[in-house]
């Protein structure tokens, strides 16, 4: 449902992503794919190739044999948060993307109302939310303790599943 909700911002983002990529643009990730996969986001992996998803991943595997400036100025980052990011780095390639003298379009994925995410989400172009917030908890045990964090990675998933079908 909370995917469904955010179809319309999806499919505007898909859009301009599709754009950026005729343009000569790549779509990768805060982590090139040859980084190993203790270093690569967990969305990452779900939407490079998997199923279907996006094929042509990769800041560094370009479509185009000898890209331009103009290209390269059309790239999209993809960024995801669940907990902490898995990649240390993260904002700072953020950063780098949104540089005011190069700005180049970047979608975030995760949970909009964590407080550690509020530069993230301020710099992407398009965010979308996992609806779950810092509670990430999936299962209440018998003593009423929470465990099983994984709800955010999941909400991920389903909103990268729905983004790239609109892609």
């Amino acid at each position: 449902d909370h995917a469904e909700k955010q179809l319309p911002a999806m499919t505007r983002a898909a859009e301009i992503v599709a754009k950026r990529y005729i343009a000569g643009g790549a779509i990768g990730f805060t982590e090139p794919p040859t980084a190993g996969y203790d270093r690569l986001d967990p969305l990452q992996l779900e939407l490079w190739g998997r199923d279907g998803q996006i094929m042509h991943v990769g800041l560094d595997r370009r479509w185009k044999e000898n890209p331009t400036g103009k290209d390269m100025a059309n790239d999209v980052l993809i960024v995801s948060y669940y907990k902490d990011p898995p990649n240390p780095n993260a904002l700072d390639v953020i950063r780098r993307y949104k540089d005011p003298a190069d700005p180049k379009f970047v979608v975030g994925f995760g949970p909009r109302s964590s407080p550690a995410l509020a530069e993230p989400v301020r710099l992407c172009d398009a965010w979308f939310d996992t609806g779950c917030g810092t509670n990430d908890f999936a299962i209440r045990l018998p003593d009423g303790s929470m465990a099983g964090g994984w709800k955010n990675l999941l909400g991920n998933v389903i909103n990268a599943w729905t983004f790239s079908g609109e892609l």
